[in-house]
């Protein structure tokens, strides 16, 4: 039977505060959207965004990899956002047949507009005292910085 000694106790506590944040993530998820919606955006276009950002400049290809997606759907997805002036096509200087996607100034203005409106904590978590945030954000970057050292090879140290 679970918790019988502190190793379950220990899964158990983790296992339900991974099914709250689950579910505060969920309950949220319809304000993120509209809030991504009002900008004139579906949530795959304003996560290209993200990914074209972050991983600049990049090939459709090697974007589509990262994403887990065909490549003709990234196709899709920057001709939309090609077409709203949020992206420019480059060819690669390595290979002509290449091409690198990079954001414009108006499309890394709209990331920042997404980010404003959806990476802001919410009610909730604004409402708790000062110090169980500055708890919750100790026990976050803890949690993080593990995730990433699991998946590097690394140790785990909070910042």
């Amino acid at each position: 039977m679970a918790g019988t000694d502190r190793g379950d106790d220990q899964t158990a506590d983790a296992d339900r505060a991974w099914q709250l944040l689950w579910e505060l993530f969920q309950s949220l998820h319809g304000d993120w959207a509209a809030h991504i919606e009002q900008l004139g955006l579906t949530e795959m276009q304003a996560h290209m965004l993200d990914e074209i950002e972050e991983n600049p400049p990049s090939s459709m290809r090697a974007h589509a990899q990262r994403m887990r997606v065909d490549p003709s759907w990234i196709t899709d997805l920057v001709d939309q956002l090609e077409r709203r002036g949020n992206v420019v096509r480059r060819p690669s200087p390595d290979d002509r047949r290449v091409k690198l996607v990079e954001l414009t100034d108006q499309g890394r203005r709209l990331r920042e507009e997404v980010h404003l409106r959806v990476r802001q904590a919410p009610p909730a978590l604004r409402a708790l005292p000062p110090a169980e945030q500055r708890k919750l954000l100790a026990i976050m970057r803890t949690a993080v910085a593990g995730h990433r050292d699991a998946r590097t090879g690394g140790s785990a140290q909070s910042s």
